[in-house]
C-alpha cells in the first residue's frame, strides 16, 4: 500500500494499544516509524508532518499524541 496508508495504520495500531478508555500514545521517532512501515525516513517524516498539519494527529500533552476522532478505525 501507499506510505500514507502504512503510516496511518501504524498510528491506528499505536492508538489501539492504549489502555482501555485512553487514546494517548507516545509517537516513536521517524527512524523507528520508517523501520516499522518499511519506508524511507524522509517519506515517513513528510506523511507524519502532513497528518499533524491536517489535524489527523494531534499533540495532547508534552510527549503524547492522539488520532483525531474518526481516524482510529482501520479502513481497507
Amino acid at each position: 500500500g501507499s506510505i500514507k496508508k502504512r503510516v496511518l495504520n501504524l498510528l491506528r495500531i499505536m492508538a489501539s494499544l492504549c489502555d482501555k478508555g485512553d487514546t494517548e500514545f507516545l509517537l516513536p521517532g521517524n527512524q523507528d516509524c520508517a523501520a516499522l512501515v518499511a519506508a524511507r525516513v524522509e517519506s515517513v517524516s513528510r506523511e507524519i508532518a502532513e497528518f499533524k498539519r491536517n489535524g489527523v494527529l494531534v499533540k495532547n500533552s508534552a510527549s503524547n499524541w492522539v488520532l483525531a476522532p474518526g481516524q482510529q478505525e482501520a479502513h481497507a
